[in-house]
């Protein structure tokens, strides 16, 4: 199957839309906001197993590890020099290496990234609404005033990231 980049964007796109609400359809969540933070991995796998006959290796998915040196410092280099990635809107990379972001598996398509809250994608996987969310508590969190981060769910969702249970 041979697709322009548009066409399979918006094939894949589709594709997410389709499974997102077999998710609530299913029950296996009651929204987009829950598929992101709970079950992004799972979502992911489906996805690219539900999406199998796009051309070549054209759709992967990934996690925050794919991008990082350990688990406290991003891997600067890989994102800015074979991603495109550079620092997110109002942060910088000293910044975004205090913030713990919580594990998320998305699906990369060339250099877009794209997720369960984010169907259309995004160039940088900062702007997918589940880091967004990370990024703007801590600027909040020093005084800096930010949008809320807003989505097309089925119910309204939080604004901030979920509390992570302390063991």
């Amino acid at each position: 199957m041979e697709l322009t980049e548009q066409a399979l964007r918006k094939h894949l796109s589709d594709g997410i839309r389709r499974l997102r609400k077999d998710f609530i359809k299913a029950r296996q969540a009651a929204s987009f906001y829950q598929i992101t933070n709970e079950l992004s991995r799972e979502f992911a796998s489906q996805l690219e197993f539900s999406l199998q006959e796009l051309p070549g290796n054209a759709l992967w998915a990934v996690s925050n590890g794919n991008f990082m040196l350990d688990e406290d410092r991003w891997d600067l280099l890989l994102m800015v020099q074979d991603w495109n990635i550079d620092e997110p809107a109002g942060i910088d990379w000293v910044g975004l290496h205090q913030i713990r972001f919580g594990e998320h598996t998305w699906v990369a398509c060339g250099k877009r990234h794209y997720d369960a809250e984010c169907p259309d994608g995004v160039e940088s996987f900062f702007d997918l609404p589940h880091f967004r969310r990370y990024i703007v508590d801590h600027l909040r969190s020093t005084g800096v005033e930010c949008a809320d981060v807003e989505t097309d769910d089925v119910i309204p969702v939080p604004t901030h990231p979920p509390l992570r249970k302390v063991a």
